[in-house]
């Protein structure tokens, strides 16, 4: 029987219906460790994406916050929107010339 929520396997749930989220997630203010195996995923063991102390994961991850906020987010645009515009004014020049572009990093 498939219901809101169904178990993938011992660790893992899949949910079929949002409003459930409140039920199985631990919510704002509530500390919640996760999982080991979540830690060990992603092969970087000392990254924030991996650790698995709540405290740790919110100490890493309030050093990188202020990279997150709409203000950063938005002078970023704007910096990539001029990169974009001077990357494409170049391939165009290629495109007219006939040559080709060499894509590297």
């Amino acid at each position: 029987m498939v219901g809101p929520i169904t178990r993938i396997n011992p660790n893992e749930v899949h949910l079929g219906d949002p409003e459930m989220l409140d039920v199985i997630s631990p919510g704002t203010g509530r500390r919640t460790n996760k999982p080991e195996a979540v830690g060990k995923r992603t092969g970087i063991p000392n990254s924030m994406v991996a650790t698995v102390d709540h405290g740790m994961h919110q100490r890493r991850r309030n050093s990188v916050n202020a990279f997150f906020s709409t203000a950063f987010i938005r002078r970023l645009g704007l910096t990539t929107q001029k990169h974009m515009e001077s990357m494409l004014i170049k391939i165009a020049e290629y495109g007219r010339s006939g040559s080709s572009v060499q894509l590297v990093r």
